[in-house]
């Protein structure tokens, strides 16, 4: 994030490898790419003179945690040594490659 000096006012200019935002005074926001996309509604935001939260419906909280099902987690965890497994099985086949492949 940078501040421009130009001829019609300064200007922030937020950018990375690819994608560039510029601010105007004015809250106008100009830029392409998703950082663009990012920007826009900090600066929405900040340009609001007052914004209320509005309260929560009642019980809209989290619920107790003794009336939630216990779920196994059977999937996850076997999906997850799979992709281990996998990973191990390709480095092992990249690791004695060079005595069956020669370049």
């Amino acid at each position: 994030v940078e501040r421009h000096e130009l001829d019609d006012g300064p200007r922030v200019l937020a950018y990375n490898d690819a994608e560039y935002a510029v601010v105007a005074p004015d809250g106008s926001v100009d830029g392409e790419g998703a950082l663009r996309g990012e920007v826009e509604p900090a600066v929405a935001l900040c340009s609001m003179e007052s914004y209320e939260v509005e309260a929560p419906p009642p019980g809209a909280g989290l619920p107790d945690p003794s009336t939630v099902n216990p779920g196994s987690g059977d999937l996850g965890h076997r999906l997850l040594l799979a992709v281990a497994g996998i990973q191990v099985v390709a480095g092992l086949v990249l690791l004695v490659s060079p005595l069956f492949v020669s370049l």
